[in-house]
């Protein structure tokens, strides 16, 4: 140790929020019926590719397009980069005669396009209000949006309508969470209130008795928790209805909130049903306090908002209303289905501050100039502004600017990703233009500081050829990021050491000359920008490996520790300034085989076990080591340069000359210094002595935090085997033991 500085002040290792669902740990907000509580419209917002352009219409380039004749009759259009706008008077997708051309459009008036220009459509859906909900209808009941007798204290711009007013007539509408079959993601333990408003429009025949609606909340079991009925008035009125529940352990079978209307017609808007226990514990902000619980005690340097579900398609305004208000979204070519609000903005900024992380806003490619400046404006205008009145909506009229040392703004989410078709760009050029004009924009705009914003270009961590094509036009951005995930074909699993090894050595091989962190490293270099991870993890969705392989390697303690290195390596060898898990919920991921992995979640639930999986654990671990963010990372070397072994596999075709089997990380700050120390032999413990300048002093106790368990393959899946363990402190001086496949931490 010889106490010279590496690099001064790092970050401690980020997340990635995910998304928010129904069915596993996704179901991270307060508001358990989330989808679309306020039973609003939907927003469409997509970017096509012009490949034929003429003065009144092009054809964009996707044949396979989910998107049917008319779906864009009337769509707002604009050329990406702002210099067209106009509107779509017919859309017709391809015809049997002509299958290989994409979708056409016909402008209602001439638009200035040039040939391969992209545009971006825009399209309002009102109506379909149930939509996001699951309804059972009988006898003929009708279920529809209404626009104009809407209560005085909401937000939004429709109400759902339920017209059953006729013998035999009844209509359900129901919202489900907590689906998944035999797991339960989340426990109802405690004091719950449903909440929603209401008004009973009487009937138009056939008696003049004000309409009961029954309401439920309960498990599939026949477990109900809250059995009402409700006498509705000919006014709207909000009504609270509260109960409690004692879910003990997991149940395993979903949930549901039921309204149930016969015999009458009646309006419903802006439902939520959340647990009181957040309220009365000082937690005002839009998530569950399990996930503020799980995030406090990861601590991330960086939490990142990653588009990539209701938000990619959602517009900046939409991303900052009242839940209540807010539009459902959506901008994928492979469906015109949208049936969930994004999270907002404003809420994914006040967990930041609760949990004391730097947030990371990703909007979508299809942003424009003027959205970028209106995000300026809610980020660090007045509280007197309207985008300050906006910001007091979460309770929070002061400057976010105020509340973050820094926030980085990325525009676009893997925008080279055609999985994402409707929101991609394939061309790196276009690419490269229309962010270097948006991050101008941004830096334009008033309220822009150059010291308190990150702007980030995201890379293809597996293209480095695009890669440099994009970098070589781009401009106006600070930090390169790429993900650079582990392990994505597994195809030997004969015996532990063919499935971990390769696994174990893969961070050291990708900082190799060719490797992908040493591509985006020298990248970065050349350009004089900062280099991040914008997500990293195990990527195992490909390979021939048996399931029963495949259950015991991602969420696996090898697997923790293998991304823990990731991470540690990257910020040292490579400079990563801000390299974040992905992500924080997910229980598994279906492949293209039909296998499952368990993968992206670094959590297995939030408030039903509360149990980790070992990746999150580990970075845990490693947060605690580099402390407060005014941590310097300081030189440790092994002083003989440690274990090696060669590694050839069919794994991810792995090879390399030398895996070394020990690592140490060191950071150092005023009155705090800590080791981070790998061993990544699978059977056997080492000792190691600390010498050099930088080692503790004579007399010193050390404490070691350790990381580790009987078998590399051992998980927290069903039950704990996988967890953090304090030993004895010892004293400076004295060896420390590090057991087989192992992180310790040693502070003093």
């Amino acid at each position: 140790l010889t106490g010279k500085v590496v690099h001064p002040a790092v970050q401690r290792f980020g997340m990635n929020l995910g998304d928010q669902d129904f069915y596993d740990s996704g179901q991270m907000l307060r508001n358990l019926v989330f989808r679309n509580p306020g039973f609003e419209g939907a927003h469409e917002r997509s970017i096509l590719h012009c490949v034929q352009v003429t003065a009144t219409g092009c054809v964009d380039d996707n044949p396979d397009a989910a998107w049917k004749a008319g779906f864009w009759d009337g769509a707002d259009v604009r050329a990406l980069d702002g210099s067209a706008t106009g509107r779509v008077a017919t859309s017709r997708p391809p015809t049997k005669a002509n299958p290989r051309v994409g979708l056409t459009l016909a402008f209602a008036a001439p638009m200035r396009l040039r040939a391969g220009a992209y545009i971006v459509l825009e399209k309002d859906f009102p109506g379909d209000a149930a939509t996001g909900w699951w309804t059972q209808i009988e006898g003929g009941a009708h279920l529809g949006a209404e626009f104009h007798d809407l209560s005085p204290e909401s937000p939004g711009k429709q109400a759902l309508r339920i017209d059953a007013q006729l013998p035999g007539q009844s209509a359900t509408v129901s919202s489900y969470f907590d689906t998944t079959a035999g797991r339960s993601f989340l426990a109802l333990r405690g004091h719950y209130r449903l909440s929603f408003r209401a008004k009973d429009l009487g009937r138009t025949s056939g008696g003049s008795a004000a309409a009961l609606l029954a309401v439920s909340v309960g498990r599939a079991n026949h477990v109900a928790y809250l059995r009402s009925a409700v006498r509705l008035t000919p006014r709207w009125e909000n009504y609270r209805l509260d109960f409690d529940a004692h879910e003990e352990q997991a149940v395993g079978s979903s949930a549901a909130l039921e309204f149930r209307l016969a015999g009458g017609r009646i309006l419903l808007d802006d439902v939520s049903l959340e647990e009181t226990a957040d309220e009365a514990a000082g937690n005002p902000i839009a998530y569950r306090g399990a996930v503020v619980s799980a995030l406090r005690e990861l601590h991330p340097g960086v939490l990142r908002y990653m588009a990539s579900h209701a938000g990619l398609g959602s517009t900046l305004e939409n991303e900052l209303r009242p839940p209540f208000a807010r539009e459902r979204t959506g901008y994928s070519a492979w469906s015109v289905q949208a049936d969930d609000v994004p999270m907002g903005i404003g809420e994914f900024l006040a967990l930041c501050e609760r949990v004391r992380a730097e947030p990371w806003i990703t909007l979508p490619a299809a942003v424009s100039d003027a959205e970028g400046a209106a995000l300026m404006a809610y980020l660090a205008g007045p509280a007197s502004s309207q985008y300050g009145r906006a910001r007091a909506l979460v309770h929070h009229p002061a400057p976010w600017l105020d509340s973050f040392a820094r926030i980085h703004i990325e525009w676009g989410n893997e925008v080279w990703n055609q999985g994402f078709a409707g929101e991609s760009i394939a061309d790196p050029s276009a690419e490269a233009a229309r962010a270097t004009q948006f991050f101008h924009a941004l830096r334009a705009a008033p309220g822009f500081a150059r010291q308190k914003f990150d702007l980030v270009l995201g890379g293809q961590s597996d293209y480095p050829d695009r890669n440099r094509k994009l970098l070589a036009q781009a401009s106006g951005f600070d930090t390169f990021a790429t993900a650079p995930y582990l392990m994505h074909n597994l195809i030997d699993a004969s015996t532990p050491e063919a499935l971990f090894r390769p696994l174990l050595a893969q961070p050291e091989q990708m900082e190799l000359a060719g490797g992908q962190v040493a591509e985006a490293r020298d990248l970065a270099r050349r350009l004089g920008a900062h280099l991040a991870a914008y997500e990293t993890n195990l990527h195992t969705t490909a390979g021939s490996a048996p399931q029963a392989a495949l259950d015991g390697f991602a969420p696996s303690l090898a697997a923790g520790i293998a991304v823990a290195e990731h991470l540690l390596r990257m910020q040292r060898d490579a400079g990563v300034q801000n390299a974040l898990l992905f992500s924080l919920p997910q229980f598994e991921y279906r492949r293209d085989d039909g296998k499952h992995v368990r993968l992206w979640g670094s959590v297995i639930d939030m408030g039903a076990t509360d149990r980790r999986r070992p990746q999150f654990l580990a970075a845990r671990l490693v947060n605690e080591a580099i402390g407060d963010g005014t941590t310097d990372e300081v030189e440790a070397q092994i002083a003989n340069g440690g274990s090696a072994l060669a590694i050839h596999s069919a794994n991810d075709a792995m090879a390399i000359s030398a895996a070394h089997l020990l690592d140490v990380f060191a950071f150092a700050s005023s009155g705090h210094h800590s080791l981070v120390l790998l061993n990544l032999d699978l059977h056997s413990s080492r000792q190691v002595a600390l010498r050099g300048a930088g080692a503790p002093p004579a007399g010193a106790l050390l404490h070691v935090r350790v990381l580790t368990t009987d078998s590399p393959a051992a998980t927290n899946e069903d039950e704990e085997r996988v967890t953090i363990r304090e030993l004895p402190p010892i004293s400076s001086g004295l060896p420390i033991t590090l057991s087989p496949l192992s992180i310790s931490v040693v502070t003093w």
